[in-house]
Order: C-alpha cells, then structure tokens, then sequence
C-alpha cells in the first residue's frame, strides 16, 4: 500500500508542476497580448490626434483615422480580453452567486468557466472563418486605404482564442479546487 500511495503523490506532484509551467506560458501569452493591445491603443490615440490636428490646424485629412482607429480599437478589445481575465479585471456579475450559500459558489463558478470555455471555443471557430473568408474572396475595406480585410480580422480569432486557453486554465482550476479567481471573488466578498 506504501508503495502504491508514494506513487500516487509522485504523479499529483508531476501534475502540478506540470500545471504551474503550462500556468506560466498562459500568463507570458497573456502578458504579450496585454503589450500589443497597449500598443493598439497607443496608435489608435496617436492617429486621432494626428487626424484631429491635422484637420484643424494643417487643413489634411489621414482619410485613415476611423478605419484604422476601429482597428485598432478591437485589436485593444479583443488581445486584452486573456489578460483582464487572467488579473480578475474581466466583468463579471455576481448578483445571484451573493444570494447563494457558499457551498453552491464553486459549482455556479465551475459551470460558467465551462460553459464560457465551449461558447470562446464556438467564437474562436466562426472568427477563424472570417478572415479565411475574406482572403479568399480578395475582401478589401470600402475606404480609401483599401485595406485587405483578412489582415485586421486575424486579431479576432487569435484574441478569442487566447481568452479560450485563459478559460480552461480557469476551469481546471476550480476542478482542482485552486481557482485564483474563485479565492479574488471570496477575498471580495470579506473584504
């Protein structure tokens, strides 16, 4: 029996390891994210202002600004998405969960991070399809940039799908009864 359970803390140990370096590539995924959206919106506030004073002061328009800027907007959306959610910044409504007893907190918990993981799944396929759609089609935007579509759509599907890998890192989490965001949501509640 010794042996058997000695075994058995070997591989829980293994796991866990395991577990803590996959854990550190999705916050490093995470963080690189972070830093495009950054830059994302440091572009988006740079062309505006470009755009604004160029209009006003210099008499010439980018004929870019609201294009780009819608890009680069999502891109901010969409690549902060894993990282918001990683540091427990992503929404999140707790209006029935603080009606129900604690006991009942980590099931309503573990539902939602699957169910959250299978539908980011279903939108990282259909986003996939988009820009695919679009670079077979020879899409390009109607402005005057003529921009190909599929270049821009690309950000969709890999933000999506790293909010994805966020999620079942999550899920696993709270089956292993180590969620972070599951000990955020208790600190709250004391605090």
């Amino acid at each position: 029996m010794r042996r058997g359970s000695s075994f058995l803390i070997l591989v829980e140990v293994t796991l866990m390891k395991a577990l803590m370096w996959v854990d550190h590539q999705i916050d490093r995924i995470a963080k690189v994210g972070m830093w495009i959206a950054v830059g994302c919106l440091f572009l988006m506030v740079l062309l505006i202002n470009v755009e604004v004073m160029g209009r006003y002061f210099l008499n010439f328009s980018t004929l870019i600004a609201d294009e780009y800027g819608a890009y680069f907007f999502v891109g901010c959306s969409f690549l902060g998405f894993a990282y918001a959610f990683r540091k427990g910044n992503f929404l999140r409504v707790y209006t029935l969960l603080d009606h129900l007893p604690s006991r009942y907190f980590k099931w309503f918990h573990l539902a939602s991070c699957i169910l959250s993981f299978v539908f980011s799944c279903i939108v990282t396929y259909e986003l996939i399809k988009l820009p695919y759609t679009s670079y077979l089609y020879h899409s390009k935007s109607i402005q005057p940039s003529a921009t190909p579509l599929f270049i821009p759509q690309l950000i969709l599907p890999i933000g999506m799908a790293c909010t994805a890998i966020v999620l079942l890192s999550e899920t696993i989490h709270t089956i292993l009864g180590k969620s972070v965001s599951l000990d955020r949501a208790k600190e709250k509640e004391v605090g």
